[in-house]
C-alpha cells in the first residue's frame, strides 16, 4: 500500500491509497514473513522471539500464502491501521464500542 494523502477527522479518516498486488506477489517468502512479524510482533520483545516467529511462518506454506494475500489486501490494511487507533482512543475516553464510522468505502 502506498499512502498518497490522508485526513483524520473526529470519527473517520480519508485516505488516498495506491494498491499494487503484483508487488506483494513478487516478494520472496522471507520478506513476507518479516513484514508480517513487523505488523504482528511476538509478545516477547526479543530478537530470538522475532526470529522464531518468522521461522514458524516460513515452515507453514499455507499460512504463508494466507499472510501474503493479507499483506496485499485493502481490508487487512484498514484493519491494521484503524484498530490500534480505536483501541487507544476508547481507552483514553474510558468507553467501549465502535469508534470509527462504518466500514471503509472506496471511490
Amino acid at each position: 500500500m502506498e499512502i498518497h494523502a490522508y485526513a483524520i477527522m473526529s470519527n473517520h479518516l480519508h485516505l488516498v491509497l495506491g494498491i499494487d498486488p503484483a508487488t506483494v506477489s513478487a516478494w520472496d517468502d522471507e520478506a513476507v514473513a518479516a513484514r508480517w512479524v513487523r505488523l504482528f510482533p511476538p509478545r516477547e520483545d526479543s530478537e530470538a522471539a522475532v526470529e522464531h516467529k518468522c521461522m514458524r511462518l516460513l515452515a507453514d506454506p499455507s499460512r504463508l500464502d494466507l499472510v501474503r494475500r493479507r499483506l496485499g489486501s485493502l481490508s487487512w490494511f484498514m484493519r491494521c491501521l484503524v484498530e490500534p487507533i480505536a483501541r487507544r482512543a476508547n481507552r483514553e475516553d474510558g468507553c467501549k464500542g465502535r469508534f470509527w464510522e462504518g466500514r471503509f468505502k472506496c471511490q
